[in-house]
């Protein structure tokens, strides 16, 4: 049930919104918020009229949406950034030949990068929490924020350009001229990008304007932040719980073993007779259906290395094919789905390869989660994947290979720990 105003995610039976203080209007038709409950958006006259929106379809545009534009801020950031660390540099060049007003603008310049670089970085973070971040805002939030951030970010480009052009020479067209170009150019992908986001949530059925006007904008703003910050924190949280519950589970001779534990009892409960028995986790070990037979377990890096090579890239395709066919056996029944070949090709062209990189990114996570069904930990996850395969470039591009490896590793342990539960030894 979602509210009608703010579209915020709503509990049973409650008279208010907690995220904008509105009453919950309801129908006799399907009470609170039927337009978002029933099959049908209801016309005039309780007419059928657009049907509802698939809410996983939605989720899966958006994170696409936000993974390629989180990644292209991201780039925007290191340009800037780094922009600004030779601006700085700059100076003392600029005071030997400029004089001191030059060097002045200049650092006013660079002080201005570094701004820019952290509204950039803002923007990528803003975008990350609208994809996998806690969803009780249902957008709104994430999009008036992130709009606010690109508000901040052209002004600071609007400042930066008179800058530039103080420094150049305002009796210099061509300075005029390209400047202004590069803010308006500015300008424009800041516009495009906000009416990009607002029609991706409204798209996925989110309305993230409604109740919001001229006279409460300003209070909008700030409480969406707040709300931002707050999921943040929600969002570091998530993982911090994983790490705690990793911890706990470390037996006395240091191994982790989290696909048994302990039943929990009161240490003040009576305890006579034997000690409690160990239970196994809920999730079971997926059993083969007809047809299967035993999984692949000695893929290799350097044969994938050679093959690749030698076909032109072509093998490298099929070990992708071969890889999301096993991983989706053997982690069967865990609520997730490994995405085969001809996704991975389409999705890929569309994103100009970015979602190779969360295909990646969620083969390893599956790995992770998956390995204590088989009573294993995984140090490595996805996370771990993608730091190599985008901080490896900087290391003679040998980041990826070593994603690749740990790729591997993890899938040929998850299929031989399958085989042994199925097969036997």
């Amino acid at each position: 049930m979602f509210c009608q105003h703010c579209g915020s995610r709503l509990e049973e039976n409650v008279r208010f919104c907690p995220n904008c203080g509105q009453p919950v209007e309801t129908s006799a038709a399907g009470g609170a918020g039927n337009g978002y409950q029933n099959q049908f958006y209801a016309g005039q006259n309780g007419q059928p009229r657009m049907q509802q929106p698939d809410s996983k379809q939605g989720k899966l545009i958006l994170q696409i949406f936000a993974g390629v534009l989180a990644f292209i801020f991201a780039l925007m950031f290191i340009k800037d950034f780094f922009g600004a660390i030779g601006s700085v540099f700059a100076i003392y060049n600029v005071i030997r030949w400029g004089g001191i007003l030059r060097a002045i603008l200049q650092a006013v310049s660079a002080v201005l990068q570094f701004l820019q670089a952290a509204v950039a970085l803002a923007s990528a973070a803003v975008l990350v929490l609208a994809g996998w971040g806690p969803e009780q805002e249902q957008g709104k939030s994430y999009f008036i924020t992130f709009s606010a951030v690109r508000v901040i970010g052209v002004v600071l480009g609007f400042v930066q350009f008179v800058v530039l052009c103080l420094y150049g020479g305002l009796n210099r067209g061509d300075v005029l001229a390209g400047n202004a170009v590069a803010f308006v150019g500015s300008l424009g992908f800041s516009v495009i990008m906000i009416v990009a986001f607002y029609g991706v949530l409204y798209a996925g059925g989110k309305n993230p304007l409604v109740g919001v006007n001229g006279q409460n904008l300003v209070q909008a703003v700030k409480d969406s932040m707040n709300a931002v910050l707050e999921s943040a924190k929600k969002f570091g949280q998530r993982f911090q719980k994983k790490d705690n519950v990793q911890t706990m589970n470390q037996n006395v001779g240091g191994q982790q073993n989290p696909y048994m534990q302990q039943a929990q009892v009161p240490p003040y409960a009576a305890q006579p007779g034997p000690a409690p028995m160990m239970q196994p986790a809920s999730a079971p070990i997926p059993q083969p259906g007809p047809g299967f037979e035993r999984l692949k377990t000695d893929r290799s890096l350097l044969l994938y290395i050679i093959f690749s090579f030698l076909t032109c890239g072509i093998y490298s395709y099929y070990f992708i094919y071969k890889i999301a066919k096993d991983v989706n056996v053997a982690c069967q029944g865990d609520g997730d789905n490994t995405p085969g070949l001809l996704m991975f090709i389409l999705l890929s062209l569309v994103t100009c390869g970015i979602y190779a990189y969360y295909w990646y990114y969620k083969l390893g996570n599956r790995l992770a989660e998956n390995a204590p069904r088989y009573r294993m930990n995984f140090q490595e996850n996805g996370t771990t994947v993608i730091m190599w395969m985008i901080f490896g470039i900087f290391l003679c591009g040998i980041g990826i290979f070593v994603a690749w490896n740990i790729l591997i590793k993890n899938t040929n342990r998850i299929c031989q720990a399958y085989n042994r539960m199925n097969f036997g030894a």
